[in-house]
């Protein structure tokens, strides 16, 4: 290759060069201009969509709220009715035991009153009944009829037999 064609060609790149750097610098322009234009438009775009979500999350939450608003309100009144039914009960309980009671009451009145009049009837006085008192503690203290028929057969034994009797040991055996 000639001088000139080195020229030409190294002139050729130059040229080229420019022109790719022209080129470069125009679609990096084109590229900032997008960048701004859908930048702006993306980020409208995505705020759109926050928006949108952000307003799907709060219909889903209102929803859900207004179920257990409607759960909570069902709850409370079947404990209610379970309550009333349950007060219900108690009062029909204690009304069944308060009548109960009232019979009992009456019974142990009419006992009472019963007692009184048969205390009055045979309203003994004071030394009466003291001996009652001394007749019932000499009956619970005296012999036996066994006790005493045993008493009357019984064998004398004198002093005499007891020493005939002794062995020396301390013990003495009777016949």
């Amino acid at each position: 290759m000639s001088a000139e064609n080195r020229n030409f060609t190294s002139m050729n790149t130059e040229v080229q060069l420019q022109l790719s750097n022209i080129r470069i610098a125009q679609l990096l322009d084109e590229l900032s201009e997008l960048r701004k234009h859908s930048g702006a438009s993306h980020e409208a775009e995505l705020r759109e969509q926050y928006s949108r979500e952000r307003e799907s999350d709060r219909a889903f939450y209102r929803d859900q709220l207004a179920c257990m608003e409607e759960r909570h309100k069902q709850e409370l009144e079947a404990l209610k009715e379970s309550y009333r039914e349950h007060a219900e009960e108690l009062k029909r309980n204690y009304k069944e035991s308060n009548a109960q009671l009232k019979r009992q009451l009456q019974s142990m009145s009419a006992q009472i009153s019963t007692l009184q009049n048969s205390l009055n009837a045979s309203s003994l006085s004071e030394a009466e009944l003291k001996a009652l008192d001394r007749f019932h503690r000499s009956q619970r203290f005296k012999r036996s009829s066994e006790q005493t028929r045993l008493l009357k057969n019984k064998k004398e034994v004198s002093r005499s037999q007891e020493k005939d009797d002794f062995d020396g040991d301390g013990l003495s055996q009777s016949a």
